[in-house]
């Protein structure tokens, strides 16, 4: 897989050639452009969002599709490992059972168990922490540490909870949910086709071409926008401000897979 700031460099060619093949010429210029407007006020380009502006085609680069799509699925795995969960009838933040391999005076927010062992593979298998599974249910600092992609993690996110996300109506961790894929039938978890989705319709493609981009059913990727609405996408499935914003992010949080 892709690793370090070139993994957020394949991820940003792969986007921008996939929006080039399905997107029409007026709007890609639109999107593209410095200097377009967004809904007539705010400043709305894909520039706008890769603050280097690098946006070099490389065509006939056979590894940028596999690695940018190995960068997504990583980021989705970390993403349903700290997502808001429920169990028993009660909701919990995985974020704050991964503060507690830290130096954040914060303990695990349930004390079952079975449910604290499986959060704590979840963050192993994402990489987020260091641990001996065999100790895992003692107290998170004495089995193991967090790890730079972990530490990363919860920086980024208290980021987008305390500057992006203040006055949306999800928080970042149900944001973090709608964007990781669960796997039933035929659907492999944790496959980043919702985040890769997610960066598609900020591009200006429709459900039909993602959904075939993504290899996805066009339903399920409706189903997805419509969850996103009125936060993170518009009604035309255009990136909000915050999305746009949080879009940066995620960028920043590929470079570490």
């Amino acid at each position: 897989m892709a690793t370090g700031p070139k993994c957020a460099d394949k991820v940003q060619n792969y986007i921008m050639q996939t929006m080039r093949n399905h997107v029409s010429g007026d709007l890609y210029d639109e999107i593209v452009s410095t200097d377009s407007s967004y809904n007539g006020e705010e400043e709305w380009s894909i520039g706008s969002v890769f603050e280097d502006r690098n946006l070099k085609f490389s065509e006939h680069d056979d590894e940028i599709t596999p690695k940018a799509q190995d960068s997504f699925r990583s980021l989705d795995k970390a993403y349903d490992a700290i997502k808001d969960t429920k169990s028993g009838g009660a909701s919990y933040s995985k974020l704050e059972g991964l503060k507690a391999f830290g130096d954040y005076d914060v303990e695990m927010p349930t004390d079952n168990r079975k449910t604290r062992n499986n959060w704590v593979q979840d963050y192993k298998e994402a990489g987020l922490v260091d641990v001996d599974l065999d100790k895992s249910d003692t107290r998170p600092q004495d089995v193991g540490e967090l790890t730079e992609i972990g530490e990363m993690m919860i920086q980024t996110t208290e980021e987008l909870e305390n500057d992006i996300f203040e006055g949306l109506d999800m928080d970042v961790g149900q944001a973090y949910r709608k964007l990781s894929t669960q796997g039933y039938g035929s659907t492999e978890a944790n496959n980043g086709t919702r985040i890769q989705a997610f960066f598609m319709y900020g591009s200006g493609m429709g459900h039909t071409s993602i959904g075939r981009e993504t290899g996805s059913s066009v339903s399920t990727v409706r189903t997805m926008a419509e969850e996103l609405e009125g936060d993170l996408l518009t009604e035309d499935n255009m990136w909000t401000p915050e999305g746009r914003d949080f879009a940066n992010v995620v960028l920043e949080q590929i470079k570490y897979f």
